[in-house]
């Protein structure tokens, strides 16, 4: 996973060479990421907890997402984690694009700039297998109740942005 290569992009989101991971904490470089909410047919979000082994926010609550890789948009790179991560074919359900936002928008990243493009997935049920290489406990909540949840629990970083800026 972390050999895997990513894109450095400059302020345009234009890319400017590939890179790999590992080595993006010691310098301020642009790359991109994709987050994607999963919503039920109850209209309660899929607020997953990450393992304990995680070097980005361990045992935080989140949401889908993860790196584009070299030569992947953003569209290929949300299909690409929601599959590994929940085990969901984005192609048998509603998937929509929200939004895209620049580095300076939302949070930064200690190590760099961050491309955050947001997408959906609405299911028809509450049924998913995440992956417990990543996860270890789903919640399904509504808006509110992740709010409330993030008063006495660690949550990874931007989530409580993006919900109120989607959501709320």
């Amino acid at each position: 996973m972390y050999d895997e290569l990513v894109d450095i992009v400059n302020e345009q989101d234009q890319v400017d060479r590939g890179h790999q991971p590992g080595q993006l904490g010691q310098q301020n470089l642009n790359t991109r990421i994709v987050l994607a909410f999963i919503v039920n047919h109850e209209k309660k979000f899929a607020i997953l907890r990450r393992t304990a082994d995680k070097i980005y926010s361990p045992l935080h609550l989140s949401i889908v997402g993860g790196g584009v890789q070299s030569g992947e948009t953003y569209e290929q790179a949300a299909k690409r984690e929601i599959a590994e991560e929940v085990n969901i074919q984005v192609d048998q359900h509603q998937f929509k694009f929200l939004g895209l936002h620049q580095p300076h928008e939302g949070w930064h990243n200690p190590s760099g700039g961050l491309f955050k493009a947001i997408y959906e997935v609405t299911m028809n049920s509450s049924e998913m297998n995440y992956s417990q290489a990543d996860f270890c406990e789903l919640l399904w909540l509504t808006p509110e109740e992740i709010l409330k949840k993030t008063e006495s629990d660690k949550v990874a970083t931007g989530l409580v942005w993006l919900l109120e800026r989607y959501y709320l």
